[in-house]
């Protein structure tokens, strides 16, 4: 008699950066003893055939934050944005657990609304990180640096704090919950039975506080190290993500800055960027919408870049070096890592200019090299197998040590 598949229901957070991360993992987990159903919006629907089901989340759902936030967002307001969406989604997420009856639930680590299901459900959570683990033992204080360079009001901080608790109880009512020692600062992290980050552990900050239950298996590479150009093109490549502020004047200003460079520069400025704003374009800078991010990057001399866990990742494999411009704060602490490993310049958006932005460009095409070697150097970082399998095997191992 054939063993019965454990059935799983995995919940993202729509965003591109955790798709393209977590992607190469269900594909693998789905081909293994686990029955996978996938939830998301249509935008992120699987192209071609997969061994797990998609279910698109309901026509209502308000959990597209990319185009709401920026480095203005405070702490609070962001995390009203994810409990909003998952009080809207109580009613769907209860009816879907009843027809399908899954044994357990992993979620990508801002989906607060699937850690609450498996608690709810009574049954195991995994938590899949996209980037480092944002323990407040390492955000607190950066967050509290932040507010005191901003001058932010106490009275501000307490009323946010305030609303914030009470959003945060009304959902865990809603789940039927016991909301005893509620954890505000939870819905960044929302901790599971297991917790698997797909970063090098370079890019975790503090690594070593935390225990056994999280894993740290690197990034799924998508790139050939063999296919990396070791004469890199003249080429500048540009692209911002979908988190950005001001991008007209942002991009304005790149253009400004190299309209004189003897190379060639590509800006993608993605959808939410109107073209025609952006005046005349010289020869030299090509303006898409859209990019194969990685092809550019193995040719590229230099990546300017928001700071996301994937794209720096994704310059790391292809021995890029980089100027990072943050713009929300685990970006931030993102660039400070890429400075601090000697693999590229922080810039912040308050001192972003033209001239400076020109200025750390050729600083770094001028000490390339040392700038590569770094990156070579903890790329080299690898662990013993692929981070899909070592996710995979963690996610076995717990329910071995289940049945023991």
């Amino acid at each position: 008699m054939p063993v019965k598949k454990k059935k799983g229901l995995f919940f993202s957070l729509p965003s591109h950066g955790v798709n393209n991360t977590l992607s190469p993992f269900l594909d693998l987990i789905a081909l293994e003893e686990y029955d996978i159903i996938c939830y998301n919006t249509s935008e992120f629907s699987p192209e071609g055939h997969k061994e797990y089901r998609f279910i698109e989340y309901p026509k209502y759902f308000k959990g597209n934050y990319a185009n709401k936030i920026d480095e203005s967002t405070s702490y609070f307001e962001f995390g009203h944005i994810l409990l909003d969406t998952s009080i809207d989604l109580v009613d769907f997420l209860i009816s879907e657990s009843e027809r399908e009856k899954p044994d357990f639930i992993l979620h990508s680590h801002l989906a607060v609304w699937g850690k609450l299901l498996a608690q709810y459900l009574r049954i195991p959570s995994f938590t899949l990180f996209s980037t480092f683990v944002l323990d407040k033992r390492i955000m607190l204080p950066f967050f509290r640096e932040l507010e005191s360079n901003e001058k932010k009001s106490l009275r501000k901080n307490v009323d946010d704090g305030l609303s914030f608790y009470l959003k945060r109880l009304k959902l865990y009512q809603l789940f039927r919950l016991k909301n005893k020692n509620i954890d505000i600062w939870d819905i960044y992290v929302n901790k599971g039975d297991l917790n698997v980050s797909f970063i090098l552990p370079c890019f975790q900050p503090q690594i070593e506080i935390f225990g056994n239950e999280y894993e740290f298996v690197g990034f799924p590479r998508k790139l050939d190290v063999a296919h990396v150009s070791r004469n890199k093109e003249d080429l500048i490549y540009i692209s911002m993500g979908t988190i950005t502020s001001n991008t007209i004047c942002f991009f304005k200003d790149c253009i400004t800055a190299f309209k004189g460079f003897h190379g060639k520069c590509i800006i993608s400025i993605g959808r939410a960027t109107d073209r025609k704003k952006l005046g005349m374009i010289p020869e030299n800078i090509q303006v898409v919408q859209y990019a194969n991010q990685q092809e550019l990057l193995s040719k590229a001399k230099l990546f300017i870049t928001h700071g996301g866990m994937a794209s720096i990742h994704e310059a790391v494999y292809s021995q890029t070096p980089m100027i990072v411009i943050p713009v929300i704060p685990e970006q931030k602490l993102n660039a400070r890592t890429v400075e601090d490993l000697g693999m590229g310049i922080h810039i912040s958006l308050k001192s972003f200019s033209s001239k400076l932005l020109l200025k750390e460009t050729i600083h770094i095409l001028d000490h390339r090299e040392h700038y590569v070697k770094n990156i070579k150097s903890h790329s080299k970082e690898t662990l013993p197998k692929s981070p899909q399998v070592m996710a995979l095997e963690a996610i076995d191992s717990f329910f071995a040590r289940k049945k023991e």
